[in-house]
């Protein structure tokens, strides 16, 4: 109806139909008519067509170039983006919209690098070297954080990053080369996590390059492997330093780690540190020299889990000290050290603001980013 409508104005605009004529037939049988409807169906306006043809442009209905509803390629990539960002569940659905989006979208599965050394044929490494063979070095400059499990499985157990809940078999592993090959590829990465035996030269070798500003270490493996932190050359631009322990119940109140620690008078070494985070377990004498000895730092994070009570150390702290927050922490809710590091700042923030009183040095984190 609305394409015959249309039809019978313009005949009368060009003549073909008497002026006073105000009847249409809808049976009326024409060959032109037959052919609007699939012109129609644009969503361009009609005022644009007609500043075309004024301005003497030919236009053609049928041409899908001229009338098909394009948004600018730069503001379709932004909403893609910010689409994928928002609802990461819709990436896999949206690399399918079509091949310019999947250009787009692509690169941001691989924001989180995370490899486990000697586990090489799950489908995820699969993936992360196939795409490391088959796209431009630039493809994973993009990466902003990059997880690295260098130990091998043994004894039916793992050392394993706090917040992972799947750990995978150990296969032929990967190789230096491939190892070398994804990594330098990260350049954007400013997120290191390391589970790693600081001791082999070889492997470090192949960190060499990165400079991250963010590192998660493994402290009981520091502790048993290798040189203090200080001296890695992938830690002289971290501000934001959190060790972690790699045991299965993280605050075990057995573990040693921290009060047998000899590095810990070479964190004041770090050039760029600003931002610490230490377990709950930790010495209250150690706590109180990294406060007297790194006067620059701005924040010192004591990390309690679930199955500890957060309020009451933060009741019980060796010394009163503005820079010292204590976060109950839920690995299972967190992906890596960067939520609890932001909710932390704003913490303080507050505090300074007197928006939190200067007393109160408990934050308990119960939503997930």
């Amino acid at each position: 109806m609305w394409a015959r409508a249309d039809l019978f104005i313009s005949r009368k605009r060009s003549g073909e139909i008497e002026e006073s004529c105000y009847h249409m037939e809808l049976v009326e049988e024409d060959t032109r008519a037959q052919s609007v409807p699939d012109a129609v169906e644009t969503t361009v306006p009609s005022s644009a067509v007609e500043n075309t043809v004024l301005s003497g442009q030919n236009i053609s209905l049928s041409d899908d170039s001229a009338v098909s509803p394009r948004l600018e390629t730069r503001l379709e990539q932004r909403i893609f983006k910010e689409v994928a960002l928002l609802y990461p569940e819709m990436i896999p659905a949206l690399l399918r919209v079509a091949h310019r989006v999947l250009d787009w979208i692509e690169p941001l599965l691989y924001t989180e690098i995370k490899i486990a050394r000697h586990a090489r044929n799950n489908s995820s490494a699969v993936a992360l070297l196939r795409a490391t063979e088959s796209k431009l070095e630039s493809f994973l400059a993009g990466a902003v954080r990059v997880e690295l499990n260098a130990l091998p499985l043994s004894n039916g157990s793992s050392n394993h990053f706090p917040w992972h809940t799947q750990i995978f078999n150990s296969d032929n592993g990967w190789s230096d080369a491939e190892l070398s090959s994804v990594l330098h590829r990260c350049t954007g990465a400013a997120e290191l996590a390391l589970i790693s035996d600081l001791s082999d030269v070889g492997f470090l070798s192949i960190l060499a390059h990165m400079r991250p500003t963010h590192l998660d270490l493994a402290a009981d493996v520091v502790a048993d492997h290798g040189q203090p932190c200080s001296r890695l050359s992938f830690s002289q631009n971290v501000t934001h330093l959190h060790f972690f322990d790699t045991e299965v119940n993280l605050f075990d109140a057995d573990s040693k780690v921290f009060a047998n620690w000899s590095h810990w008078s070479q964190i004041s070494q770090l050039p760029a540190l600003t931002h610490l985070a230490l377990s709950c377990q930790t010495p209250n004498t150690v706590l109180s020299d990294i406060l007297s000895d790194l006067p620059r730092l701005q924040a010192l994070v004591i990390l309690a889990d679930v199955f500890v009570d957060g309020k009451y150390i933060a009741q019980h702290l060796p010394v009163s000290d503005p820079r010292l927050v204590v976060v109950n922490i839920n690995w299972e809710l967190e992906r890596g050290s960067k939520h609890f590091w932001d909710c932390s700042e704003v913490f303080l923030r507050q505090k300074r603001s007197g928006e939190i009183k200067e007393s109160c040095y408990y934050l308990e984190l119960s939503i997930h980013r």
